[in-house]
């Protein structure tokens, strides 16, 4: 499924630009938005250095993905501005997955067009291409037994850090942390933890079932990525959540043996 990113028109409720550039991106362009980060906003674009309707194809030549260093070239980007949709040309990560613009769609007007696109809308399409690694539950045994500790695994670092030279704003340093969220599928409130699960006798992660059943345990790592530029900072937010289905859970009956 293509994945798909938007731009509004308003500062979202998180800045992801220092103060002055979002007081300059509320007046022109706008914050941005993973879609997976917020289903609320959207920021589309395609990967090709033509206008809408032309038949130019995309060059992904050099694309990577994960965690690879990615190159960069130009794209024709959609916009949402004052409710109405545009196109301008914006600098993405290569392998960026495009997204067909609508035909007749019109180019921005030259003030929102003279700023290509803003420090915190670059780094949103970045950690697109380039973000850290998602959270892999699992628990040894593949089963859980009632009364007893059950020790999860994430197999994923809660910690990232990650920094490129080579962007159109300069150098780029990414810190994140990640808090991890467990909802270990009894109906309760989920937890929070402050570290990745880890087998036993060292891991945190740690639930002790009193009933027989299929659990759903659903992990979620929130990640806080703290990035900066020379002279532009600021910090997105990341979900990343992995679900463990219809975990079971039995009950071990001790057995008298005679001699």
């Amino acid at each position: 499924m293509l994945q798909r990113l938007v731009a509004v028109a308003v500062v979202l409720s998180f800045s992801l630009a220092s103060p002055a550039a979002s007081q300059e991106g509320s007046d022109r362009a706008t914050e941005a938005s993973v879609e997976t980060l917020n289903d609320a906003v959207e920021l589309t674009g395609e990967a090709s250095g033509s206008s809408p309707g032309s038949d130019t194809s995309p060059d992904t030549a050099g694309g990577s993905g994960g965690n690879e260093e990615p190159g960069f070239e130009q794209a024709i980007w959609l916009f949402r501005v004052g409710g109405q949709e545009c196109w301008r040309t914006v600098s993405v990560a290569v392998g960026t997955t495009p997204v067909d613009i609508p035909a007749g769609t019109p180019p921005c007007d030259p003030a929102v067009a003279a700023d290509p696109i803003t420090p915190a809308e670059w780094v949103v399409i970045y950690v697109e291409t380039t973000a850290p690694a998602r959270p892999i539950p699992g628990f040894v045994p593949p089963y859980g037994i009632t009364g007893e500790p059950m020790y999860l695994v994430t197999e994923a670092p809660i910690t990232w850090v990650h920094e490129t030279a080579d962007t159109p704003f300069g150098p780029l340093t990414i810190v994140g942390e990640a808090t991890v969220v467990v909802d270990w599928g009894t109906g309760e409130e989920p937890l929070r933890y402050a570290a990745a699960g880890e087998a036993w006798p060292d891991g945190e992660l740690v639930h002790t079932w009193t009933e027989v059943g299929d659990y759903d345990i659903t992990v979620t790592y929130e990640w806080t990525l703290d990035w900066s530029f020379a002279s532009d900072s600021g910090q997105l937010p990341l979900p990343h959540t992995e679900t463990i289905s219809a975990y079971p859970v039995t009950e071990l009956q001790p057995v008298i043996r005679r001699p």
